[in-house]
């Protein structure tokens, strides 16, 4: 016999009938004494455990059993976050872009690399030349807070996007690479190099560029 058949149910007039805890008439507790009321209490809580040894996950809040599931179904667990799609490969530089390139990485502290898919000129971990192609069109951004205004007069320039265009950060793209201006070009990567290297590496060229031009 189960510990749920032993318990007897209990009514008001001392006979074992439907138990009162499944009834929704408040009512008939009138007639209970106090020790039967008692009585009532354990078999309802002797049910209730029954209960809980048959489908524990009842008395288990939702977020548990959904942890419960996940931990016996791996595979419905979502992966976490951590990994970062990787960014295509930048090709070699080549014609004019591998001439700003170059040019750039000569001046004092200037690393290049590539963190959003594009190629970068860095120097004391603050780009001051973005270089690279979109669609085929070769584009050079770099920040001039002297010459500026005056180079977004010319026709192949714009405002860099990204909200930097508002800081002095000039595009110029180019869908021949041979009618690129790379001495221009390079007059502005000197400036923009300038406005973002600390003092004491400005100091070191004094008046003079990267290649030893003035």
């Amino acid at each position: 016999m189960s510990q749920r058949d032993d318990l007897p149910s209990l009514s008001p007039n001392g006979g074992c009938q439907t138990p009162l805890w499944d009834s929704t008439d408040a009512s008939k507790l009138a007639g209970y004494r106090l020790r039967d009321f008692d009585k009532l209490v354990l078999d309802v809580t002797a049910r209730s455990l029954a209960r809980s040894e048959r489908a524990p996950s009842l008395l288990k809040p939702a977020r548990w059993s959904r942890a419960l599931r996940f931990k016996r179904n791996p595979a419905k667990r979502r992966p976490l976050m951590t990994a970062h799609r990787p960014w295509p490969k930048v090709a070699a530089a080549k014609g004019a872009e591998k001439q700003l390139r170059d040019f750039a990485l000569k001046y004092p502290d200037a690393i290049e690399e590539f963190p959003w898919g594009e190629r970068v000129i860095k120097v004391n971990k603050k780009v001051f030349v973005f270089i690279s192609r979109y669609q085929g069109s070769l584009r050079i951004s770099t920040t001039l807070p002297d010459s500026g205004v005056a180079a977004l007069t010319l026709p192949f320039t714009e405002p860099t996007g990204y909200g930097l265009g508002k800081s002095g950060w000039v595009t110029a793209h180019f869908d021949d690479d041979g009618k690129a201006p790379v001495e221009l070009l390079c007059s502005w990567i000197d400036e923009s190099y300038r406005a973002v290297a600390p003092r004491r590496l400005v100091d070191r060229l004094g008046s003079k560029t990267a290649d030893g031009g003035s």
